[in-house]
């Protein structure tokens, strides 16, 4: 399945506590970077007294390089949000965002123990998430006669397609579908004599 992959479909709270500091692993699904800043305020809203909100997120497809970003939150460069991103990459997972609350517990963990903490606690809250398949649509449209359009819209809505209607001369149908759609439904319209246009 080309573009297809796998994402949260829910949001999950772990926590994890070494040396008395208490780590707590947050994930959530998000759609693009945009929405990464919003949830970041409701999480620092809910714990404001929190030491640290770091963060990875993969906003986007698990291979988009664009989507990915992540922040220390003001612990040592590179003891958090890189490992914790690092994790994400490595789990095919996209539309994801990690934060990890840290509050500290009066006993340094010196770098690399900050490392092991961020990435168990980002491993935490991946292994109690479920998630569900996201595959990429793309636009096509398709021109009838009123008298196909009740045939057309009876094959749509069986394969959960997405579409709007035009009514013009004829009947134009706006369409945004999955590779797997897109395969099911040309053999139907085959039948007809019918194509789907780009």
């Amino acid at each position: 399945m080309s573009g297809a992959y796998r994402m949260p479909s829910e949001n999950v709270e772990t926590e994890i506590v070494i040396q008395k500091s208490r780590f707590i692993a947050q994930c959530f699904r998000v759609d693009d970077r945009d929405a990464v800043n919003g949830v970041l305020e409701k999480v620092r809203a809910k714990y404001p007294k929190a030491g640290h909100h770091c963060y990875a997120c993969i906003a986007g497809a698990p291979t988009d390089s664009q989507a990915y970003g992540f922040s220390d939150d003001g612990e040592p460069n590179g003891t958090a949000g890189k490992p914790m991103l690092n994790v994400l990459m490595h789990s095919g997972v996209g539309c994801i965002l990690v934060v990890v609350t840290r509050y500290f517990g009066g006993i340094k963990l010196g770098t690399g123990g900050l490392v092991r903490a961020y990435t168990d606690a980002t491993n935490e809250v991946l292994g109690k998430v479920e998630t569900v398949l996201r595959e990429e649509k793309t636009e096509a449209s398709l021109t009838v006669g009123y008298s196909m359009e009740p045939l057309i819209r009876s094959y749509l809505e069986k394969l959960l397609i997405e579409f709007s209607v035009a009514y013009s001369h004829e009947v134009a149908f706006a369409l945004r579908l999955t590779a797997g759609q897109k395969e099911e439904l040309s053999t139907l319209l085959v039948e007809n004599n019918l194509r789907l246009q780009p």
